[in-house]
């Protein structure tokens, strides 16, 4: 969600007893950091970041309002390993998971839980054949 507006109006739209956000944001430009261009890197920051900012803020506001909720996050392993070529998308991950450590000291005394979850790497075909680019 690469808008506050729009993040606003999917807040809207929602059930307003709303009391679980899933956020699964995934955006990456396979690029040696010095190769990278302003633009990738706020397309990278715009989406997996700030997307994820906007979306918490939205539903997390209402949440506390109303006392209870969950904010769960997809942020990968790379906000902890930094591969080549994910410059850009660890540090964005790496950011989603500071975000969440201060979402859950601000929201958790009002009832809601905010968490990411770090998955590691796992078979796929999108991750075979980047494994097959690499070598």
């Amino acid at each position: 969600m690469t808008s506050t507006a729009s993040v606003e109006a999917a807040a809207a739209a929602a059930h307003p007893d709303a009391e679980i956000l899933v956020v699964t944001p995934g955006f990456n430009v396979r690029k040696r950091l010095l190769d990278t261009t302003d633009d990738d890197f706020d397309k990278v920051i715009d989406l997996n970041l700030k997307g994820t900012y906007r979306l918490r803020r939205a539903f997390g506001a209402a949440m506390a309002t109303r006392g209870k909720g969950s904010i769960v996050t997809f942020a990968r392993f790379c906000a902890l390993v930094v591969e080549p070529g994910r410059g850009l998308y660890a540090a964005a991950k790496a950011g989603v998971v500071q975000l969440t450590k201060a979402m859950a000291t601000e929201l958790g005394s009002h009832g809601v839980r905010v968490n990411a979850i770090v998955p590691g790497p796992f078979e796929t075909a999108l991750t075979a054949q980047i494994k097959a680019d690499t070598e």
